[in-house]
């Protein structure tokens, strides 16, 4: 589920933006309609090649929080395309382009942030796989990740400290905290998606008030979590096998989750 950020080209899975030719800047009409479309809360901070007729441009939102995400403009400057990628061997180029041009830059500092979030731990201790994720009670998405890596968590093959941020409902907040301050979070979160309703996109954990403690330590985990520039639910944060920090937006499926797991490093 994404967040529409005021100062930001909100991210639209699937969709593809049309729009008449741009010519007000005849060097450049792709960087011109990005401009135009950005209607002054965005700022090119670089561009470069992509697939095809495509120019692709790392763009940032000019008042704080100031998150940089990525989009896609044809060479006329007819299109813009501001979401998901994808090529015609399924390669997420979105995805590709966002670990080169954004990640390898903020990651260190990102993964520092989710370091010092406040989370709660699930998994061993000896998992060869680790990482942070951050999701939200009443995220469809995150209920699909969740199912699909329950059994390696359970397993002992994975290990990870879930990141609870609360923009969904109003009821969200009490449902973290319902998480967050059981005796048995990892109960508590179980709980919370075996009873997931797809239909109404609703966790199954009942809110409890949130104390201001609590309230703080949410305000700081949604912080991090625009400083980290993720639109939405889930975020993934880990350090592969290389030692390098990653980041994902949304969440794979299938053979490509595998592979993300696989490349998961089993420290935090």
């Amino acid at each position: 589920m994404n967040i529409k950020f005021k100062n930001t080209v909100t991210i639209l899975a699937g969709t593809l933006l049309a729009t008449s030719v741009f010519a007000a800047n005849k060097t450049d009409p792709a960087k011109a309609l990005v401009n135009k479309l950005g209607n002054g809360n965005i700022k090119v901070v670089k561009s470069f090649p992509s697939i095809g007729n495509l120019e692709g441009f790392v763009i940032e939102s000019v008042k704080a929080p100031k998150q940089q995400t990525i989009v896609y403009a044809d060479k006329q400057g007819r299109y813009m395309i501001p979401s998901v990628l994808v090529d015609a061997k399924g390669n997420n180029v979105s995805q590709e382009d966002y670990n080169a041009k954004i990640a390898s830059v903020l990651g260190p500092k990102i993964y520092a942030g989710a370091k010092n979030a406040n989370w709660i731990e699930e998994g061993s201790a000896k998992a060869p796989h680790k990482a942070y994720m951050v999701v939200e009670p009443n995220c469809s998405a995150c209920h699909m990740l969740y199912t699909q890596i329950k059994p390696m968590i359970d397993s002992g093959q994975l290990a990870v400290r879930w990141i609870f941020v609360a923009f969904m409902k109003p009821q969200s907040p009490g449902m973290v905290a319902a998480i967050m301050e059981s005796k048995d979070p990892s109960k508590a979160l179980s709980i919370d998606e075996s009873k997931f309703d797809l239909q109404t996109e609703t966790g199954g954990i009942q809110p409890i008030n949130v104390t201001p403690a609590m309230q703080e330590k949410i305000k700081q985990n949604m912080a991090f979590m625009a400083e980290a520039a993720f639109t939405g639910t889930p975020g993934i944060i880990f350090k592969s096998t290389d030692g390098k920090p990653q980041i994902v937006r949304g969440a794979p499926s299938g053979p490509a989750l595998q592979n993300m797991i696989n490349s998961m490093s089993n420290t935090f």
